[in-house]
Formats: structure tokens, sequence, C-alpha cells
């Protein structure tokens, strides 16, 4: 028979079908390949924002209960908890451990060593947590915390009687010539003229008070005006709870005249004490039983807690390196131009002369709770007080020892 032309042969016809088919079948794995692939990608997706939420909620936790608590991890402990999406969290403070590892220097007064080469400042603490996935996804976050229970420049539960007086705030000592942060003042006072801004008054954040804000014609505030607020909660410092006469090397002196030109570590007078002369302190812890007077040259870095009224009877003049921390029962008393580094803190007024300009870099603090008479800050004709962390967040350690402190975090980032 003879084949037409156009006629094909029957196993061409299914060889071209056969190769369709297997097409066909390869495209169709080729489908659920990329399917397959696809549903596992984003299923690891899914997982390493598990772990990453997980890292995060670590931060968070460990970061709060710095907040309450500013020993958390001293004991070099290690904090896990499993979520209810079973994603995980780790923090550990233990050095020794093969993971990442915390470390807290919030009461350090000089920078100390950290994970992987870092160095963690003073009054800081360098977070570190580590975040697993049900499925075994890890991510690492980090974050800078420090204590901060001074907010404010200047701040009292009494009246503000500001003439001539700026209020700022800088990043740090370094900057404080050349301020450019907000710096904000507050009254927990009633009243129409409790926050009263005279002369040439400048603020560079917000004026806050319970009762009314006087702004003069020639004063300026270039935050927001609120009056009428709400009471806050000002750091309450139990000053009798730092009382060192029984801490191990204190040094046992007795009222009247100090005699001791070096002052330093822990320190205890059993009286009122009038220093004279020239007094260094070195990283100085020093309880006063009664009243304070300063009637000469002070300098280097301390802390002062003082059961009576301080009085600067001198000018104080610090810089460099000097730091001073002052907490006092009573009045704080400034009667000469005087520059402080570091927060000066009452109980009673603080009370600078008229005419006599006060700088502090740091802050400035009046807190009576149970007597309205007092809590009230007077600074001088060109006084100027500068906000600076530096000096807050050493403050601050002592303050969040009662829960006073808000745990800021000012560094974040994902390690892995």
């Amino acid at each position: 028979m003879r084949r037409s032309l156009h006629s094909r042969p029957r196993g061409g016809a299914l060889a071209a079908t056969f190769l369709v088919m297997m097409f066909l079948v390869i495209f169709g794995l080729t489908l659920v390949n990329l399917a397959t692939f696809d549903l596992r990608t984003v299923n690891r997706a899914h997982q390493r924002a598990l772990a990453l939420a997980a890292a995060e909620a670590g931060l968070e936790q460990i970061t709060g209960e710095l907040a309450r608590d500013p020993g958390v991890g001293l004991a070099n402990e290690t904090f896990t908890l499993t979520l209810p999406n079973k994603s995980r969290y780790e923090v550990t403070f233990d050095p020794s451990s093969a993971s990442f590892y915390s470390v807290n220097n919030l009461a350090g007064q000089a920078g100390v060593p950290g994970y992987n080469g870092r160095t963690v400042p003073p009054y800081h603490a360098n977070v570190i947590s580590k975040g697993s996935s049900p499925s075994g996804e890890v991510a690492v976050v980090e974050g800078l915390v420090r204590l901060e229970a001074i907010p404010y420049a200047i701040a009292g539960t009494g009246r503000l009687n500001l003439n001539t007086v700026t209020a700022t705030a800088a990043r740090s000592l370094s900057q404080a010539g050349s301020p450019d942060l907000d710096g904000s003042v507050y009254s927990g006072a009633p009243g129409l003229n409790s926050l009263e801004l005279g002369g040439l008054s400048r603020v560079t954040g917000d004026a806050r008070s319970v009762g009314g804000v006087t702004v003069g014609s020639a004063s300026n505030v270039l935050g927001d005006i609120e009056e009428n607020q709400s009471p806050e909660s000002l750091p309450d410092l139990v000053i009798t709870d730092f009382v060192n006469d029984g801490k191990p090397g204190v040094s046992l002196l007795p009222g009247g005249v100090n005699v001791t030109p070096i002052l330093t570590g822990q320190v205890y007078y059993d009286d009122s004490v009038t220093f004279t002369g020239a007094v260094t302190m070195v990283n100085a812890e020093i309880y006063v039983k009664g009243d304070l007077t300063v009637n000469g040259v002070i300098a280097g870095t301390g802390t002062l807690f003082v059961e009576g009224e301080t009085s600067f009877l001198s000018a104080v003049n610090l810089s460099g390196n000097d730091r001073l921390t002052l907490f006092s029962g009573g009045d704080i008393n400034i009667l000469l131009p005087s520059v402080f580094q570091g927060v000066l803190y009452t109980h009673g007024n603080v009370n600078s002369g008229p005419l006599f300009a006060v700088t502090v870099l740091g802050a400035v603090y009046a807190v009576n709770t149970t007597q309205p008479a007092l809590g009230n800050v007077n600074l001088g004709l060109g006084s100027r007080v500068v906000h600076l962390s530096d000096f807050t967040a050493f403050a601050s350690s002592y303050l969040a020892a009662n829960g006073e402190g808000n745990a800021v975090r000012v560094y974040w980032a994902q390690l892995r």
C-alpha cells in the first residue's frame, strides 16, 4: 500500500505524545517544587520573625527588671522563658557562658569589659538577648540601658522662682558649652505663680506645672507651656537608707572642723561638720549625720548624703573630671557664684544669692512630699542648669535602688 505524503508513522505520533506528557510531568513537578520551596521560604521567614520577637521580648523583660531592681545580673543569673507560641528567649549574665552574655554596670563608676571586646560604660547595662523559634531559628539583639530618675533640668514639688535663669540640656559634658537638647522644668505646687520665669529666662524644653506658669515678656520657652497638670511623682530618696557607718573599710570621723584633706571610699561623720581649706574627694561616699558647711575648696569625685542642711559659704568651681552628687535632707544654700558638676537634690529648698549666678551641669531637684512649704527652687540672676545624662545617670543609680528610676534604652542593635 502506498502511503500518503501527509501521513505520519504511528510510532512518531506516540513519541511526540510521550514527549508532551513528559514535559507536562516535569513542568508539574517544577511547580510543586517551587511551591514547596516558597512554602519553606515563607515558613523560615516566619520562624526567623518569631525568633526576633522572642529576643526582643527578652530584652524588654530584663530592661524592666533592671528598673525594678538595679542589682539584677550581679550574681551571674540566667533568665529564660518559653512564650505561648513556643518560641524562647535567654538572657545570661554569666561571663563563663559559651553564649552571648550581658553585663550590669549600672552602679559602676568606670567602664568594664563586656561581651566580645565591648566596653560597658559607667552607669549602664549591656543586655544581650537570644531568641529561638520552635524550629530552631535564632536571633540575637542587644541594648545599652541606663536608669533615669531625673528627667528634668530643674524640678521641685514646691515653687520654682527662676529670674534670668537658663534651663537646657546636652548629650555630654564636652557639649555642655553649646547644648542643643530640650531641658525642661517642673513645679508640683498649686497656685497661679507656682512656676515663675522672670527677667531673661530661657527654657529650651517644656515648662510644666501643677499650678500656673508665669512667663515674663523677655523670657522664652521653646517647648510647651503646660499649666494645671496632674502632679508627677518625683524621686523621693530616703537619705538614712545610705548610712554607711557599718560598711567595711569605712572611715569613722568626728564632727566639728574636718582635718582630713583627702576623703576616699566610705566616710562617715558622726555629727555636723565644716570643710575648711582644700578637700579632695576620691570616689568618696560621704555620710554626714548633721549639717554640712563648706567654707573652702572642694574638688574630686564624690557623693554626699547629708541629714541636715548643706551650706556653701565659699565659691565652688568644679571642672574637668570633678563630680559632686549631693543628697541633702535640709536646704541647700549657695552663697557665692559657683559651678557644680553633678546633681543637687534636697528635701528642703535650693537657695542661691539673688544676684549670684550658679551653674549646674547636671540637674537641680527639691522634693518634699509631706511639707508644702519646702521643695522650692530659688536660683540667682544669670544662673544656668544644663541637664546632663552623664551625671543624672549616676544620681539615678541611687534613686533607682528604691525603684525610683525608669530604664532608658540608649542603643539597640541586632547581632544575628
